[in-house]
């Protein structure tokens, strides 16, 4: 995943805002977790799909969806031979600067 960032200071494009591009290569599947910022996600090329608290929601170029707070998910590129892009949007840095940014991976770490 690539933070991407502010040109001036090298930090999140807005102070309670950052944004960051993920790259799922041919038939990627993520590691299972969970964070408490809310994402919001825009796929920017590909298609396939994430589960979310073990619902299975599918997307494809163009589409827009969230995670919310807190719900277990994981993305999976259908394809097996081209990368999918995913660029998200989340309110990490304002929970950052408030002291409760929380994230676990399914082995609840």
């Amino acid at each position: 995943m690539f933070h991407l960032c502010s040109r001036r200071t090298g930090g999140p494009v807005m102070p309670t805002i950052a944004c960051y591009a993920q790259k799922l290569r041919a038939g990627a599947h993520t590691q299972k977790h969970r964070h408490n910022n809310a994402t919001i996600y825009h796929v920017f090329r590909g298609s396939g799909y994430t589960v979310i608290d073990e619902q299975r929601l599918d997307w494809s170029e163009r589409d827009v969806f969230v995670i919310p707070g807190w719900h277990w998910h994981e993305h999976v590129n259908l394809s097996a031979s081209a990368d999918a892009v995913l660029i998200s949007y989340t309110d990490e840095p304002l929970l950052r600067t408030l002291g409760i940014l929380r994230e676990e991976n399914d082995a609840g770490q």
